[in-house]
């Protein structure tokens, strides 16, 4: 892939800034778990070891089982070390938004690699801080890095059966990161029916034809089969509400409200996440209604991509539609429509490649009003508020240990934890080890 001088320029911007960001992470992270964390100290979880029983467990709606099996790699290699952990996550943070580029520039060709990496650097502000500030949030990279190779295997113009087996392989992995797994991989088993189907009767009669139908086959079996695995045993999370339909306005305030937070606008406006709606879909749409359907592989990857991501912000929209629409600017969501940022500047690349004149005022405009929309997130000082509050939860922890109480640290959980932190020194937790308590009996 040839980079032109301005491509070179933004790629070293966009390294600049995830090496800046990365540091921020790395100088303030701290050794010691947070709210959710603390549940792998619970009697079911690490101090049981590794068991069945405990990977696919629910957690809230979720099946985390990739995040815990790296969880219980790291408690065997070094105690589970909270802040390496949470530069680990960056790192997998980063090589997700590689991905992202190269789909984008896979997919779209004809879209200077410059337009894509313009686009790509909202993706290194700080908006989506809950996920970086969090170990255990590795579970949402794991979902989107295993979704998009997942796409970008499906839908190759070879179709190497390899490639599909480990495609799908990649999709049940993404099943089991995240519950949105579930909803990207049944989106995207739909797109791959399409696909196949269309190159089936394009094939005519005979072998070309039965062998498109028979990996169609496999791949629905693979991935189908993991998400009916998922369901087995699924329970609705008590707390959650009632589910918010497509026909009340609960659902439509939350869902235009969570795509424009992906484009940045913290504010509630259903008219931003409308025209940023329209951002994504337009170039989409009109392509392929101009081609009657005829995609390259590229583009069949990325509209897929796109439609199980909207299909995942949608889903959430129902789910937590009834907890009102200012829940949808919940830091951690960004990440699950993310890539539409440069994936939409992408589609419109393709789009208007014959016109590059209104395609360069198009993108300018467009970059431009994210600018914008983006500027109140590169708050890298909210790290140093981060790490301020877990330094008073490791003070508060090792009060515990040493004078005991119920262990009420609500910098770091809104609860009591003390038996957690019991079970924690019973592991001997890397944490734990920190903070270099006197020895028992002394």
């Amino acid at each position: 892939m040839l980079l032109t001088r301005a491509s070179k320029l933004l790629l070293a911007l966009c390294v600049g800034l995830y090496a800046f960001h990365l540091l921020q992470v790395w100088r303030n992270a701290v050794n010691l778990p947070v709210f959710d964390e603390w549940e792998l100290f619970n009697p079911d979880q690490l101090p049981a070891g590794l068991t069945p029983g405990w990977l696919f467990a629910q957690h809230n709606e979720h099946r985390m089982a990739t995040g815990k099996l790296l969880i219980w790699a790291l408690y065997h290699a070094d105690g589970w070390d909270v802040a390496r952990h949470q530069v680990l996550n960056f790192l997998l943070y980063g090589a997700v938004v590689a991905l992202v580029f190269l789909f984008a520039r896979r997919a779209a060709p004809e879209t200077p690699a410059w337009v894509v990496l313009a686009f790509v650097i909202f993706l290194l502000t700080t908006v989506g801080i809950q996920n970086h500030a969090m170990a255990l949030q590795s579970a949402f990279h794991f979902w989107l890095l295993f979704f998009l190779l997942s796409a970008r295997l499906l839908f190759t113009t070879a179709q190497g059966t390899r490639a599909l087996v480990a495609g799908s392989l990649f999709s049940a992995l993404s099943v089991f990161s995240l519950a949105s797994g579930v909803v990207s991989s049944a989106v995207l088993v739909l797109a791959f029916a399409a696909f196949k189907s269309s190159r089936a009767y394009k094939a005519g009669r005979g072998g070309a034809r039965r062998r498109e139908l028979l990996q169609l086959l496999l791949v629905a079996v693979v991935v189908g089969g993991s998400v009916a695995l998922w369901l087995f045993g699924y329970r609705k999370p008590p707390q959650h509400p009632a589910l918010a339909t497509p026909l009340g306005p609960e659902f439509w305030d939350y869902f235009l409200n969570a795509v424009s937070f992906c484009f940045g606008f913290e504010s509630l406006s259903k008219a931003a996440g409308l025209a940023c709606l329209l951002v994504v879909l337009v170039p989409a749409c009109v392509l392929i209604l101009r081609r009657r359907g005829d995609l390259t592989a590229g583009e069949w990857a990325m509209f897929s991509a796109t439609a199980c991501m909207l299909a995942v912000l949608a889903s959430i929209a129902a789910g937590r539609g009834e907890f009102g629409a200012a829940q949808s600017k919940t830091s951690r969501y960004v990440e699950f429509g993310m890539a539409l940022v440069p994936f939409s500047a992408a589609s419109w690349g393709v789009l208007l490649k014959d016109r590059r004149g209104l395609r360069a005022a198009f993108v300018a405009a467009l970059w431009l009003s994210l600018f914008v929309a983006f500027l109140n997130n590169w708050r890298f000082r909210d790290y140093r508020v981060e790490r301020a509050a877990r330094l008073k939860g490791v003070e508060c922890v090792r009060d515990y240990y040493l004078r005991g109480g119920e262990g009420l640290c609500p910098e770091v959980y809104p609860g009591p934890i003390g038996p957690r932190l019991d079970a924690a020194r019973r592991l001997d937790a890397a944490f734990y080890r920190d903070l270099k308590l006197p020895a028992e009996g002394k």
